[in-house]
């Protein structure tokens, strides 16, 4: 989610401006990996294919600030509506992507923060986000709270549920099917996922992994986070890497197995975020600069790139019509001063 700031700074100018081609339209490459686990070395990732151009019509800016807010995350309403949050404020904003002139409305701002990072519906039109202070990519530890948005009221209800203080750079969360009341965040500073229970306010650590680990070069280890049939799946920014763990919702979340790569970063993306999955259990991972990958549970990957897609930090597919749920909504931070977009893409059409 953070490492898109970071990696632009870390990036040469030579990686930004790429071949004219590759900014034209809608590109997709393949790239075929086999899947491996563990500790075990990945095998070389082949060359990607030549670029196929995907029809103008899979994507559209939906919304787009004008004054460099920089979205973080989203979660969508059983009615359609999008929950925004950003990085760089800490305000949460509504959106209705259907609404013929969509506009972004404030719905809240959180006090003693200066960020959001993950959003997540802990129960039917119930939202749980995490709040914290960032120096440069660096999480305070200490400065991480979690909050309840209530849409269950004629307006939104907002209130804490509890403070982490232990957290290092609370990041992605997720739900588990069977865990009523619970969500699980990432914790990207200290290589760990925390149960959060959203009506008492108790949180632990439940998994603690070397593959959840930040490295000396860049500060955010794990990040997105989702799950899927008892199992966890998740990025890695730092090590550059989607992979997954089995847990047991009978006894703590524990993990059932140890956590294992799906799949390495290809060489055209410059780090992984935030995670949808689909239908068939495919991870669609936000990726910088400019993409998205799709990968499947086997690992293998395709990598659909875009101009319009600046800075992608988080994805998730709609709700509320056969069409809402097969589109995928990004959000973006944007390319320096322009602000962060919401993007729509058709994943029938890539």
């Amino acid at each position: 989610m953070l490492s898109c700031l970071f990696l632009l700074l870390l990036a040469p100018l030579s990686a930004l401006a790429l071949p004219a081609s590759r900014w034209v339209g809608q590109f997709v490459w393949e790239i075929d990996q086999k899947p491996f686990a563990g500790d075990s070395t990945p095998p070389a990732l082949a060359p990607p294919t030549p670029p196929a151009p995907a029809r103008a019509s899979a994507l559209s800016v939906v919304y787009q600030f004008q004054d460099g807010t920089q979205l973080e995350n989203l979660a969508s309403r059983s009615n359609g509506y999008l929950v925004l949050s950003a990085v760089s404020t800490p305000k949460v904003y509504g959106l209705d992507p259907r609404a013929r002139i969509p506009r972004a409305k404030l719905l809240y701002t959180f006090p003693e923060a200066t960020s959001l990072t993950g959003i997540i519906e802990a129960a039917p039109d119930l939202f749980v986000v995490t709040t914290g202070n960032y120096s440069g990519f660096e999480g305070d530890p200490g400065s991480f709270c979690a909050w309840s948005i209530d849409f269950n009221t004629p307006s939104p209800s907002v209130k804490m549920i509890t403070r982490l203080s232990d957290a290092g750079a609370l990041n992605g969360m997720t739900t588990v099917e069977g865990l009523p009341d619970t969500v699980l965040i990432a914790d990207s500073r200290n290589g760990a996922i925390w149960r959060l229970n959203t009506k008492t306010g108790d949180h632990h650590i439940v998994i603690q992994h070397v593959l959840f680990n930040s490295t000396a070069s860049f500060p955010l280890g794990i990040n997105g986070l989702t799950s899927l049939d008892n199992t966890l799946y998740f990025t890695n920014s730092a090590q550059a890497f989607y992979g997954r763990v089995p847990v047991d919702i009978d006894d703590d979340c524990s993990a059932t197995a140890e956590p294992e790569i799906i799949a390495r970063a290809g060489p055209e993306v410059f780090g992984l975020d935030d995670i949808a999955l689909d239908w068939a259990g495919r991870g669609w991972v936000a990726t910088h600069h400019h993409s998205l990958t799709e990968i499947s549970v086997e690992g293998k990957q395709r990598n659909f790139t875009h101009s319009d897609l600046a800075e992608p930090t988080s994805v998730i597919f709609g709700r509320g019509s056969k069409k809402a749920e097969r589109t995928l909504y990004v959000t973006t931070a944007g390319w320096g001063t322009a602000g962060g977009q919401v993007i729509a893409v058709d994943t029938c059409l890539i």
